[in-house]
């Protein structure tokens, strides 16, 4: 039974490992064409067609991040609601450790470009923030809801 385990996974674990993907997908992204533009195309040292160049990749970066982040949270969503019907939420040990990790998985993404490219560390530490507290929201969703699910259980048991 479990070598079945560890070759299929839940498909709870699956699909948290794919969102999970994904938004390092979309926060990579948009660091390494931050750092591409800030690198190739200087604002202070460009002309102003090449300004418009710049801000159009950085655009382009950002909707890559917007569009992963809401995935990400749609996905979680959809995760939330899957667990809740079926009764079978992670305990808040476990979800807080999951959050905690996606945290440092963030930070990971985009500190090492702010660190490189010190004069514009803020721009690469912006969408981290941003997803971090959708992160820690959906994480307290998750762990209030398995609380609940878990009284549920308890007082059906009685």
């Amino acid at each position: 039974m479990k070598h079945h385990l560890i070759n299929n996974p839940p498909q709870g674990k699956k699909y948290t490992m794919l969102l999970c993907l994904l938004l390092i997908v979309g926060l990579l992204t948009h660091s390494v064409v931050l750092w591409m533009i800030n690198c190739m195309l200087n604002p202070v040292e460009v002309s102003s067609q090449l300004l418009l160049h710049r801000l159009m990749w950085r655009k382009f970066a950002e909707a890559i991040f917007a569009c992963c982040s809401a995935a990400y949270c749609l996905g979680q969503i959809i995760l939330l609601y899957h667990a809740v019907k079926k009764k079978k939420l992670p305990l808040w040990r476990n979800l807080l450790a999951h959050c905690i990790v996606q945290l440092f998985i963030i930070l990971a993404c985009v500190l090492p470009f702010g660190l490189i490219d010190r004069g514009f560390v803020a721009d690469y530490l912006l969408p981290a923030w941003t997803v971090a507290g959708l992160v820690v929201v959906l994480t307290a969703v998750w762990i209030c809801c398995s609380s609940i699910v878990r009284k549920s259980k308890n007082i059906k048991k009685q």
